[in-house]
């Protein structure tokens, strides 16, 4: 479910709408009590790193994923989002979701590969990419990607973004507030992501594997479209279009957590909140993919 609220100089307003086919619905707002007043956008430019990964690949385990802890330990959320993403349907840790028309546990939502084919430049893995630009795969320099993240946060950003996330019984909330600080005649659009901030789960590692590895901001969830069975990485519709300076977007997504119990090689994904953080990121359509106007990631 989703409800954005629209704020300042836009030359139109949303239509109200709602449907299966959307990711909610959308208002335009005011101070009507149903805004996010107290969420404050700093002006604040953030990169996204995201590290494509599968459980079974023995070089991600022995080079992929410690660089990828390398860069999440060494910048802090406020400098960098790190994501690690598994889209393999037989990596262990694919997000998975019960299907409502058989009621059994499935694999390989199409969030996760939507994601991927939107804003990775190829098909290898291990590969990380920093704000949609390949930056490796084995062979990451963390130097380099370091300098490019410094040279990427010290532009003024087009646009910030600030979120708080809670939870109430199986219904996982995040409410958005969207600033852009610069005119901008594109469409913009958004992603709500879930992530589990430490996972021990096997890992190939040279060819052999390891039980008991320790995995980093792995995504798990989307919380566009509401459900686990329909969820997907970006909204389907944009959040706004042809945006002029100062004018605030405010959203609420939600998402009906449900356990999925998924077969043996596969990892359950136990929702914690002490263990999960949400990441929000604010695209521009660019032709057939995305390119990343700014990010945050939040604790519950």
């Amino acid at each position: 479910m989703k409800k954005i609220f629209v704020l300042g100089l836009v030359a139109s307003m949303f239509l109200f709408g709602c449907g299966s086919d959307d990711d909610g619905k959308t208002t335009p707002g005011g101070d009507n009590g149903s805004g996010q007043q107290g969420l404050v956008v700093e002006q604040t430019q953030r990169s996204v790193l995201w590290y494509y990964t599968a459980t079974w690949c023995p070089p991600c385990g022995s080079t992929g994923s410690p660089l990828f802890k390398q860069m999440t330990e060494a910048n802090g959320s406020d400098e960098l989002i790190a994501i690690d993403i598994h889209s393999s349907n037989s990596s262990n840790l694919v997000p998975g979701y019960i299907d409502p028309a058989d009621g059994q546990p499935k694999v390989a939502v199409a969030m996760a590969s939507q994601l991927v084919q939107q804003i990775r430049p190829n098909g290898y893995i291990p590969q990380f990419t920093l704000n949609n630009e390949f930056q490796g795969n084995s062979s990451l320099n963390t130097g380099n990607v370091k300098s490019a993240l410094e040279s990427h946060n010290s532009n003024d950003p087009l646009a910030g973004v600030a979120a708080e996330a809670s939870v109430d019984g199986s219904t996982i909330t995040v409410k958005t507030k969207t600033k852009f600080f610069k005119d901008g005649a594109d469409d913009y659009y958004i992603s709500v992501l879930l992530l589990e901030k430490d996972i021990v789960a096997p890992q190939n590692v040279n060819g052999n594997m390891v039980n008991d590895f320790a995995h980093k901001q792995v995504l798990r969830a989307s919380l566009i479209d509401g459900e686990m069975h329909t969820q997907k990485g970006i909204s389907v519709n944009p959040i706004i279009s042809n945006v002029t300076a100062n004018t605030e977007v405010e959203g609420e997504y939600s998402l009906n957590w449900e356990k999925a119990q998924l077969p043996d090689g596969f990892s359950t994904w136990e929702f914690d909140k002490n263990n999960t953080s949400a990441v929000i990121i604010v695209w521009k359509k660019n032709g057939e993919t995305y390119d990343t106007v700014n990010a945050i990631e939040v604790g519950f």
